[in-house]
């Protein structure tokens, strides 16, 4: 059974605040990445506390195998949001927020930045990124939708590949050699880069 379905189908069987809490917290993460924007706050720790467990075995007399179950599964969103929607990076809108405000708007150098979560956030907190990635790591996921990542993702927020010995695809960039896009300027290497 697919995981969102059996999360929710258990958690509808023991309501507990605590569940509940959790669970709206998970729809709302959910939600925001696969409508391709950050979620505005951080996760709540996620699982059972064993007065939890209790509490939904005795109270809503629920066996303790669904119990167990469910705690697993809330243990396990990281895995199911990295796995559908490539978020290996765990960042909301909040903490970009925060730390603007720190440390006031700046330029930013990320490297090896995957689908490019934490340059969106830093970008959309008014911050100038430039993200790079080999985007090696994409022959190796097996998901089966890759069209499902959140945002940014090549093709769709200005990714350019350059570099690498015969160049990007065969379009002669060499490493070493000057790439200007959207008015920024960078060295060519084996990544992308985010203008």
């Amino acid at each position: 059974m697919d995981y969102w379905v059996k999360l929710n189908q258990l958690a509808e069987t023991m309501p507990t605040p605590a569940i509940r809490q959790q669970v709206a917290a998970l729809t709302a993460w959910r939600t925001a990445v696969a409508a391709h924007q950050l979620p505005t706050a951080a996760l709540p720790r996620l699982g059972l506390t064993g007065e939890t467990m209790a509490e939904a075995q005795y109270d809503f007399q629920v066996p303790l195998r669904a119990v167990v179950a469910l705690d697993h599964l809330l243990r396990h969103f990281r895995q199911y949001i990295a796995y559908h929607f490539g978020m290996w990076a765990f960042v909301q809108q909040s903490l970009f927020a925060e730390w603007t405000a720190l440390f006031g708007p700046r330029r930013y150098l990320e490297v090896a930045a995957g689908n490019g979560y934490v340059s969106f956030g830093l970008q959309a907190a008014g911050n100038r990124v430039i993200a790079s990635d080999s985007l090696t790591w994409q022959s190796q996921r097996d998901r089966p939708d890759p069209a499902a990542a959140g945002p940014p993702r090549r093709g769709q927020c200005g990714l350019v590949a350059v570099g690498g010995a015969g160049g990007c695809g065969g379009h002669g960039l060499v490493p070493g050699s000057r790439v200007e896009r959207c008015g920024v300027s960078a060295v060519a290497a084996d990544t992308f880069f985010h203008a």
